[in-house]
């Protein structure tokens, strides 16, 4: 019979039996079932043991998002100081919290396993919130304890509340008694009590401190005062006091060097200074203040002498053997002296005289100490006519003179930029009014600080259709819409109308240029800035309708009719005086001061006391010198107008168009004021020879 082939667990079928075996027999009595059975069983524990690591997933990660908002809760709690309300907070908050991440589990497994967890979060929470909350009730406590403790010791110790002062001791204790007493160690409780007494002055101190840092110095260094306090403490007191002093008493030192060095120094306590600021700080103050009070006369004579006498005033400086290294310093401090003054005298004369000429000073002080209104009017023209004669006497020309300093010429253009068109007119004619016959010396100098043109020409030509006209279009704004005007609605372009202005200022430009005693850079921008001024009071006539050729004469005549026109110079038809009738020159006063002018030329240079031409050569003679100077004043004198626009001074003409005003040996200008209808030569008693023209007479006559 056939032989039954067998199985081999890693082999073949094979024709001979017994060469391999399997590992497991099946017996053919068995069922596959029966054969599978352990596979199954280890497969299905698996199953279950993959499940529960699945479901405390699960749970773990419902835990850790549920506690990002349940540590927002235990903060929330923790800053509270009552626990009622924390722990009312942790419940609440706590259980919509467990709730809403508990109905998110998939089985109750999960649940379960999760709620279980939470809960044990939430009662260690509940322990650190109730360790927050008691020291918050601790800190709470102490902060209203402090309060009420403030309160009390400021009422007794600065009120005006008597029984205050004597209950003072009673009431802390009993705060004290109230909200320590059994909530802290007896030990601690019982040297709370006997603080008191050193509590209060260490609050006594330190107020003093903060208001009265010199005498709460001098108190603390008293033996006798403050005895509850020990010394260590009162020496940290006595630091904060020094520390609280130092600022106050380096901005006193300061004040008082400048004052001392203006001649007018203050009292101050050096001791002190030694004592807070330390010996370095000591040595180096007195070194200063010995090398002020050297040179302080010397300095003062400096800045307000006369131009010129400076050298002098340093040589004069004493230099002592003994002394001469340090002295040599302080003589080399004059010399910075004389230079600052001439910086100040170029940049900001008012600001000099207002520092360090006494009657400009006291002049002002008076000035801004008056509040009634009529007085102060009345000390204002003092103080301006002290600041102007302060520096005529040093020697200053007309058109050097500034009666405001830079700040305060900045001030009032920003003042008047900032006024409507009507404002701004009253503005100017306020300024008229208090400064006089200064105004020109004041309108030149705002002029350097920014004022615009307009306000320059409406005080020239003192008319109020000119006024009210340029006002209107001096923004930006206004000058932008009149462009716009112009190039959308005219057959005319700006070009144009600024070479129809600059054609009709043609004269006036001429006799600008030739009589300007400055660059003509800086005349070139002055005319500039009023043929723009114009251009557009000639737009804005056109915008109202009038005629092109119109409206440029109507512009042009504002200058060319109100000036009278000399080869060298002009005289205005408008001009601020005292002397005339309206502030109007007429054409009968305009002709006299021409006329005036040629008759000085033609005959009375020679009787004017002119300062003659220098030379370092000392090889050449004086007369020769003198013959030039003589020479140049007859052939190259012209007559050119003031800077200020007060009138018009005399000066030589050089060969590189440069032009030298003529002075006198006192410094004097040779100057003709558009309001001096006097016969005599300037500076002098000379009465002139000449007839004044008739139309002058009456002028004269008519006014």
């Amino acid at each position: 019979m056939p032989k039954i082939p067998t199985f081999q667990a890693e082999g073949t079928i094979t024709q001979e039996a017994g060469v391999t075996k399997t590992g497991i027999s099946i017996p053919l009595t068995q069922t596959i079932g029966n054969a599978l059975a352990p596979v199954t069983k280890a497969v299905a524990e698996h199953a279950v043991k993959e499940k529960n690591f699945e479901n405390r997933t699960e749970a773990l990660k419902l835990e850790n998002d549920a506690l990002l908002e349940l540590v927002d809760v235990f903060d929330e709690a923790a800053k509270l100081d009552n626990k009622e309300q924390a722990f009312e907070i942790v419940k609440n908050k706590s259980e919509i919290i467990k709730n809403n991440y508990a109905n998110k589990a998939s089985n109750n497994f999960v649940k379960t396993a999760f709620n279980n967890n939470f809960y044990g979060e939430v009662q260690k929470g509940i322990f650190k919130v109730n360790n927050r909350v008691s020291t918050n009730i601790i800190q709470s406590l102490e902060t209203e304890v402090g309060k009420k403790k403030n309160r009390l010791l400021t009422d007794a110790l600065f009120g005006d509340n008597q029984l205050s002062k004597e209950l003072i001791t009673t009431e802390l204790t009993k705060l004290y008694e109230e909200n320590y007493k059994g909530r802290i160690d007896k030990d601690q409780y019982d040297a709370l009590i006997l603080n008191i007494s050193r509590e209060i002055e260490v609050f006594e101190v330190d107020k003093l401190i903060t208001d009265n840092p010199k005498q709460a110095l001098i108190d603390l260094k008293n033996p006798d005062k403050f005895k509850n306090i020990s010394i260590d403490e009162r020496q940290s007191l006595i630091r904060d006091a020094k520390y609280t002093l130092t600022p106050q008493i380096k901005d006193s030192v300061k004040n008082y060097l400048a004052t001392l060095e203006a001649g007018q120094p203050i009292d101050i306590d050096e001791t002190l200074i030694q004592e807070v600021l330390g010996n370095d700080y000591y040595i180096e103050f007195k070194e200063e203040q010995r090398s002020i009070k050297a040179t302080a006369t010397f300095k003062n004579q400096i800045y307000v002498s006369k131009l010129g006498e400076e050298n002098s005033i340093i040589d004069s400086f004493p230099i002592n053997p003994e002394s001469a290294a340090i002295d040599l310093q302080n003589k080399n401090k004059l010399i910075l002296a004389a230079k600052e003054k001439m910086d100040l005298l170029q940049k900001d004369p008012a600001s000099l005289f207002l520092k360090f000429n006494s009657s400009v000073k006291n002049a002002f002080d008076l000035y801004n100490a008056e509040t009634d209104t009529e007085k102060k009017s009345i000390l204002f023209s003092k103080f301006v006519e002290s600041m102007n004669q302060a520096q005529v006497d040093m020697g200053l020309q007309d058109d050097q003179i500034k009666l405001l300093s830079n700040n305060q010429a900045q001030s009032i253009v920003r003042d008047y930029n900032k006024r409507e068109p009507v404002d701004k007119i009253n503005y100017l004619q306020q300024l008229e009014r208090d400064y006089g016959d200064n105004y020109s010396k004041v309108l030149l100098q705002l002029s350097e600080n920014g004022l615009p043109t307009t306000a320059k020409l409406i005080s020239y030509l003192n008319d109020e259709t000119f006024a009210l006209e340029a006002t209107s279009i001096d923004t930006l704004e206004e000058r932008k819409k009149l462009d716009n005007f112009v190039q959308g609605e005219t057959e005319y372009t700006k070009t144009q109308i600024r070479q129809d202005i600059a054609d009709k200022l043609d004269n006036f430009r001429s006799v600008v240029f030739t009589g300007n005693p400055y660059s003509t850079t800086q005349a070139n921008a002055e005319l500039d800035n009023i043929q723009e001024t114009l251009i557009y009071v000639a737009m804005n006539k056109l915008s109202t309708g009038t005629e092109y050729d119109k409206a440029i004469k109507d512009a042009t005549d504002y200058i060319n009719l109100n000036f009278k026109l000399e080869d060298t110079f002009f005289i205005p038809r408008n001009y601020t005086s005292d002397k005339l009738t309206n502030n109007t020159l007429t054409p009968g006063h305009q002709e006299f001061l021409a006329e005036k002018a040629e008759v000085i030329k033609n005959f009375y240079l020679d009787q004017f006391d002119a300062q003659y031409f220098k030379s370092t050569d000392p090889t050449i003679p004086e007369q020769d010198l003198n013959n030039s100077m003589k020479y140049q004043m007859k052939n190259n004198g012209i007559w050119v107008n003031s800077a200020d626009g007060s009138g018009i001074v005399y000066a030589i003409q050089f060969g590189d168009g440069s032009l030298g005003l003529v002075q006198n040996k006192n410094n004097e200008l040779l100057k003709i004021n558009f309001d001096d209808f006097s016969l005599k030569l300037p500076t002098t008693n000379i009465i002139m020879e000449f007839e004044p023209p008739k139309s002058f007479e009456e002028s004269i006559e008519g006014s």
